[in-house]
């Protein structure tokens, strides 16, 4: 069994590890391709704007309530000389409603290893820091896991298939019905390709597109996220119409992953993007200015160990449990939009 004295110096390194500020952002979150986009955008606004709201940490509260973003109604009025100006609360809903979930990541180590550690500071710290990058990993594939989940289950966090549906006419997403007619302006925008050539898929993006910017300025997707094979499609057709396939260079810097610029967006790949239809490929156009990743700022990978009820099990380890304690969420469905039933055999 290891000694009080090594878990009390293992705890001590996990904890400052987990607790420096920015380590879990730099070693989990940008493990996770969207999160890390909307980490990188953020740091970019804050040079011009002093926010940063897509990753959001908050302190609390029943649920996460995130104001919507655009006017369901309307209270300008015009005037003219006297004419008495009056005030009406029109807007029908100003918050949309979404529920804390909890995440909890075990990290377990054997007793033995601990041991031939024994004594010194140096070797603990490597055994720490070999174990961290493992539960970095499987940490940032699970988060991955569930924020691109068709159906994800009842305790994790809201996907993006579940917010950005196929079918927007049906389900509640922060805690408003889209099934009910006077909500329609909650429901996300789709469309059904039937793509057969470069060219066609180009012009399903483009009207998909459109359509949710509404010829808004800065209301257009800001991010195309798709599969391996639509990444390549897009990047065949700029080749074959001989158009330079921009990269975003400072994107694909901060990702360390391959980032181009398409039809005004930037698009990037994720194995885990859904196939919503049999053998067929999805594309998800995402304003992230209108998505959030909340984190409570108390439980954003917050350690608590060591856990000796670990010996109940038959086991002759010490484990700690680290949490995650937050949601994604959305503050305007109509700025997101799916492309989906896009055949795999699409010919130049």
């Amino acid at each position: 069994m290891a000694t009080a004295r090594d878990t009390e110096i293992i705890a001590s390194v996990l904890s400052k590890i987990l607790n420096d500020d920015g380590y879990a952002f730099d070693n989990i979150f940008t493990k996770v391709p969207l999160v890390h986009y909307m980490l990188a955008k953020d740091n970019k606004d804050s040079k011009t704007l002093g926010t940063n709201n897509r990753v959001r940490k908050l302190d609390g509260g029943l649920d996460i309530e995130i104001p919507l973003e655009y006017a369901v109604g309307s209270s300008m009025q015009f005037f003219d000389n006297l004419d008495v100006i009056t005030f009406a609360q029109k807007e029908t809903m100003t918050n949309a409603k979404y529920d804390w979930k909890h995440a909890a990541q075990t990290l377990l180590m054997d007793n033995k290893d601990i041991l031939k550690c024994k004594g010194e500071s140096r070797k603990i710290t490597n055994l720490v820091g070999s174990k961290l990058r493992n539960m970095n990993r499987s940490m940032a594939t699970s988060i991955n896991t569930a924020l691109l989940a068709i159906t994800p289950g009842s305790k994790d966090f809201h996907s993006i298939p579940e917010m950005v549906a196929k079918t927007p006419t049906s389900g509640t997403v922060g805690g408003i019905n889209r099934a009910t007619a006077s909500n329609s302006w909650w429901r996300n925008k789709i469309k059904s390709s039937s793509a057969t050539t470069y060219e066609l898929l180009i012009k399903d993006i483009d009207n998909l597109r459109n359509t949710i910017a509404y010829n808004m300025a800065g209301d257009a997707p800001d991010l195309m996220l798709t599969d391996q094979i639509v990444f390549e499609y897009i990047i065949a057709y700029m080749r074959a119409k001989g158009t330079h396939t921009f990269n975003n260079e400072e994107m694909s810097n901060v990702l360390g992953v391959d980032v181009k610029k398409a039809r005004g967006m930037d698009l990037i790949w994720d194995t885990g993007v859904p196939i919503l239809d049999a053998s067929k490929s999805t594309i998800y156009l995402l304003n992230t200015d209108y998505l959030q990743f909340c984190v409570h700022e108390d439980r954003q990978f917050a350690l608590e160990g060591p856990q000796k009820l670990i010996f109940a099990q038959g086991q002759d380890a010490t484990a700690w449990v680290v949490f995650l304690m937050g949601n994604m969420t959305t503050s305007n469905s109509s700025k997101q939009g799916v492309i989906y039933n896009i055949a795999q055999n699409i010919a130049a």
